[in-house]
């Protein structure tokens, strides 16, 4: 468990997003990207926009929202939600969140509060909306906090939101903390409260860890998608059959029952049984890794760790 490690990994996948997000709107303002940015926020000046909640509605600045949110960017963009004969009448719904919490959320889009000063019980669905808004700078913020409140109480409930959400850094965290926490994760009271898809996902992620499959990129749980981690996990196979019969050839070169035959026999034959193993697991993996099932969850965070 290595908090500079995981660290590490949320400041790379930030600085990738980073990246994404300015090759599609551009750093260069001399560029036309950039200006036709500029020239449509400057177009939204004034504009309303009525945010639908649970329990309630808020309004906030369209402009403001537009320029941190790419979702609301975009569908100005498009010209798909908005629309200029109804310049103070633009809504959108955020109906299956509280009002409270996406008040907190607009705040810190807005920059008009700090992301440190998020309140414990918002942190989770801020993260979710800003996931869903595509407001990367609430996001990364949230994350980072949930990264320092992985605990035994909710390493289990942040497993499953990050599946949700696809926050594969997350979800290796609080994977790697259940594991070193708790050893066996099938004998978890908690473990029925997972999706048997999520179940299957996490033996199997625990299966490769363990077997050492990997061996060459243990520390890597997590790939850009299925057919690399596939990919990957084939090669790795393909090496262990090559050093297989690396073994059976130069044990032709021994004068058969001896003791240097048998010896390598013996070891040959537990080569055989482990590269038969690894060909298990991955027609296995094969059928298993799909995409994943939404799951409702919901946790309050208490910040521990600093």
């Amino acid at each position: 468990y290595n908090m500079a490690e995981a660290r590490r990994r949320v400041e790379e996948a930030t600085a990738h997003q980073q990246q994404v997000h300015s090759s599609i709107f551009g750093d260069d303002e001399n560029c036309d990207e950039a200006k036709e940015r500029t020239e449509l926020l400057r177009s939204l000046e004034g504009q309303t926009l009525q945010l639908s909640t649970k329990n309630g509605t808020l309004e906030t600045s369209l402009k403001e929202m537009a320029e941190t949110c790419d979702a609301i960017y975009t569908l100005v963009a498009a010209k798909n939600l908005f629309r200029d004969s109804n310049k103070q009448g633009n809504e959108m719904s955020l109906e299956f969140f509280e009002r409270k919490a996406v008040q907190e959320f607009v705040d810190m889009a807005t920059k008009r509060k700090k992301t440190e000063d998020v309140s414990p019980d918002n942190v989770v669905p801020c993260c979710e909306i800003a996931n869903f808004l595509q407001c990367y700078i609430v996001q990364e913020a949230m994350v980072k906090i949930l990264f320092d409140s992985v605990d035994s109480d909710n390493c289990w409930s942040i497993i499953q939101f990050a599946d949700r959400l696809q926050l594969h850094a997350l979800f290796e965290e609080a994977l790697s903390y259940m594991i070193a926490l708790l050893g066996n994760i099938e004998e978890h009271a908690a473990w029925q409260d997972l999706s048997a898809h999520l179940q299957q996902r996490l033996v199997n992620i625990k299966k490769a860890i363990s077997s050492g499959a990997l061996t060459n990129d243990k520390k890597r749980l997590f790939f850009a998608n299925t057919q690399e981690y596939l990919a990957i996990f084939e090669e790795t196979v393909q090496y262990h059959r090559d050093r297989l019969n690396e073994a059976k050839l130069r044990q032709t070169e021994t004068p058969e029952n001896t003791n240097s035959w048998r010896y390598a026999q013996r070891n040959i034959e537990k080569q055989e049984r482990f590269v038969k193993g690894l060909e298990a697991v991955m027609a296995e993996h094969q059928t298993v890794f799909a995409p994943k099932s939404k799951i409702d969850c919901h946790m309050s965070v208490k910040r521990k760790r600093s």
